[in-house]
């Protein structure tokens, strides 16, 4: 039986609005994906998590217009097969001077939905927890991340490589309001784009967040 989901085609754009109400709430990983808590220092693979503001925005949160075109970061997260893990790896502190180059691309596909647009000063303590927490971890593990500028720069290339919506508008979904489409559906316009299946998270009947995974090696991968 396949799950379906209701989305909304933002007009004049390719950016995907969520229908209904359901917003705020934190959608559970499917079986394999970070089940098992923070422990160790290794990991097996990695998880692109983004999200969809319409969705998980919240009248606590800040979001604006622009953040509507497209899922946005939430973090590059490794994790290992067995649903745990690693976290804080070191004592390296977030260091804002060291991404002064990349605010453009962060303030675009990084934001906090804390934050007013384009405020470093608000941002950087989301950008600070998910590089001590999980950037740390990925440090001199042999795919080009040796330092924090390398973990947020690595982190946007791929978000911008496998990007969501050019994926599903190649296999032609043009999501609106009437129209349900089934989360195999996503999963299979994205594996046929990309050679990979993600994960789909909802809320309810909406689509909340995003997850892509890759091997040590930077190479998407089917997540488990």
């Amino acid at each position: 039986m396949h799950t379906t989901t209701s989305l909304l085609l933002l007009a004049a754009t390719l950016g995907l609005a969520i229908a209904g109400q359901l917003r705020g709430a934190v959608v559970p990983f499917s079986a394999g994906l970070m089940r098992g808590g923070c422990t160790g220092k290794t990991y097996d693979y990695l998880m692109l998590v983004q999200q969809w503001a319409p969705v998980v925005c919240n009248n606590d949160y800040h979001c604006d217009n622009d953040q509507d075109k497209h899922f946005t970061l939430h973090g590059l997260w490794p994790n290992n097969f067995d649903g745990s893990y690693p976290c804080n790896c070191n004592n390296d502190q977030f260091n804002m001077t060291a991404v002064d180059g990349l605010l453009p691309e962060l303030f675009e596909y990084w934001p906090s939905y804390k934050c007013s647009s384009n405020d470093a000063q608000c941002d950087s303590g989301f950008w600070g927890h998910e590089y001590t927490k999980h950037g740390t971890c990925m440090l001199n593990s042999g795919n080009g991340v040796n330092n924090e500028h390398d973990f947020f720069d690595v982190t946007l290339t791929l978000r911008n490589k496998y990007a969501v919506i050019p994926a599903l508008a190649a296999a032609d979904i043009t999501p609106d309001s009437n129209k349900a489409i089934s989360v195999d559906q996503l999963k299979n316009a994205y594996k046929s784009y990309y050679n990979a299946t993600p994960e789909v998270q909802c809320e309810g009947s909406n689509v909340s967040g995003w997850v892509v995974c890759f091997d040590k090696s930077l190479s998407p991968m089917d997540c488990p």
